[in-house]
């Protein structure tokens, strides 16, 4: 396990000052003004932690069966999404993964940049580009000052354990006028708040803040951005969190799909039997179309299991 610090005796709220957190379960604390969830326990070393548990340390890999391959694609589709905003000359994606992203905008002609907190990933990431990879927090990295035209944070800010100080960064190094792309989970989704800790979304202790839509506006807004766009459909994360979610209340060991797929190096965890595993995946069979369904059905309703904003920077 890796080391942890705690938020219990946390005092006002770090992202918006306004009052003291209050307990919302045994593993959350909430904030009463903003809304926004707060983990107990954190990763007391962040930049440790996801060099150990994200990645192998030899080629960065993070899943088996072929389902890299899947990963690309997604990066692709996420690309294609922001191209209807594009062209950019400056891009930076914080917290690059393996650099397949990127690289769609590098083919476009863009200048490419980025920061992990991985060393495997990004020594990896880092190859596949051809330029060096940025390995630490954002604030640290010092780019330029509105040198980028399009910033990425695509699942990165619940992982962030001082997200203002991102926000801050990111508007000074963005041109005004600039593209700031975000997504993170949905705290407040149907699923969150009927499954409750079986949630998949909540991906303790990785994940230090949980944001819902009014929320990540409302600060999104406090650093100068102005939401131009809010998508909840997903489908790399949507029909999988819904299923995973399913099994979790049904009973199996927590996220057991999600570590079946895992490269066996990232899961140090106790084995499920043979017997829970067939099982697991026999369930998993029947119900994987039901679930991109409902996923689909609740992100049309706005309860889709993660959320995205396309925000310009005010400047």
């Amino acid at each position: 396990m890796p080391e942890q610090t705690s938020e219990r005796d946390a005092g006002a709220c770090r992202l918006c000052g306004e009052r003291p957190l209050r307990m919302f379960s045994a593993e959350l604390l909430e904030c009463a003004c903003c809304g926004v969830l707060t983990s107990v326990e954190q990763p007391r070393d962040a930049r440790a932690h996801y060099s150990k548990n994200f990645y192998t340390e030899k080629d960065a890999q993070r899943f088996r069966f072929g389902l890299e391959w899947p990963v690309r694609f997604f990066r692709w589709v996420r690309f294609r999404r922001l191209m209807r905003w594009g062209p950019y000359r400056r891009v930076l994606d914080v917290g690059t993964d393996r650099g397949w992203f990127l690289r769609c905008f590098q083919n476009r002609g863009a200048e490419v940049f980025g920061t992990q907190l991985s060393e495997s990933a990004a020594r990896v990431t880092s190859r596949r580009l051809g330029r060096e990879i940025f390995l630490g927090e954002l604030p640290d990295a010092r780019f330029p000052e509105a040198g980028m035209d399009l910033v990425c944070l695509y699942n990165v800010l619940e992982h962030v354990r001082e997200p203002r100080v991102y926000l801050r960064e990111i508007g000074r190094i963005l041109r005004p006028g600039g593209l700031l792309a975000i997504e993170v989970p949905n705290a407040r989704c149907l699923t969150a708040r009927l499954f409750g800790r079986h949630w998949l979304g909540w991906d303790l202790p990785n994940h230090i803040y949980h944001f819902n839509p009014a929320s990540l506006r409302a600060l999104l807004e406090r650093h100068g951005f102005t939401v131009l766009a809010e998508s909840h459909w997903s489908v790399e994360f949507g029909p999988f969190h819904i299923l995973q979610t399913i099994l979790n209340a049904l009973g199996f060991s927590r996220n057991q799909l999600y570590h079946w797929i895992q490269r066996e190096e990232l899961h140090d965890g106790p084995r499920a039997s043979a017997v829970s595993q067939i099982t697991m995946l026999l369930l998993a069979f029947m119900l994987a179309v039901p679930c991109g369904l409902l996923s689909l059905l609740l992100s049309s309703c706005g309860q889709g299991e993660v959320f995205r904003f396309c925000c310009r920077n005010k400047g």
